[in-house]
């Protein structure tokens, strides 16, 4: 299952594709995402949501959010409906908030290096301000964002 984002922003269109490109790989062979639906970014949105596919019986073992806010609602109904996650349910988040390593179970999240995020932006702010050209700041650097693997996941059965 995966709760998305608002899809009138770029951030919650690149996180549902980035699910969609991860579940096509060979590592997740014969994963498939049964149920999707838009929770606005926000955890009240997500209770309902989670609530009322357990409510029409919609089966599912692994349920990942586009961000940490919706994925402690899944958790909030799941302990809720005494869903024992990971045992029955695997829920993962992205952000990595404070939130994530506060609440029980703890929560598996993407964490983004906003550190060298900000050290990148600042470094080219710096190198444009000392240029005499006025050409654009070229924007292809990446960073990688990477797993925080916490209590809320365990390997699903394939």
């Amino acid at each position: 299952a995966v709760l998305m984002g608002a899809l009138t922003d770029q951030t919650g269109i690149q996180r549902t594709q980035d699910i969609y490109d991860v579940i096509d790989t060979p590592e997740c062979k014969g994963m498939k995402v049964v149920i999707k639906d838009t929770g606005l970014w926000q955890r009240s949105v997500a209770n309902n949501i989670m609530t009322n596919w357990l409510s029409a019986g919609t089966k599912f073992d692994a349920l990942i959010a586009n961000n940490d806010e919706m994925a402690a609602g899944v958790l909030r109904v799941a302990s809720n409906l005494n869903i024992k996650v990971p045992e029955q349910l695997s829920v993962a988040g992205f952000d990595d908030n404070i939130l994530a390593s506060r609440i029980i179970p703890s929560l598996t999240t993407i964490r983004r290096p906003v550190q060298n995020m900000a050290c990148l932006a600042v470094q080219k702010l710096i190198n444009k301000s000392q240029s005499t050209q006025s050409e654009k700041i070229k924007l292809d650097d990446v960073v990688t964002p990477y797993l925080v693997k916490r209590e809320s996941t365990n390997r699903c059965a394939k």
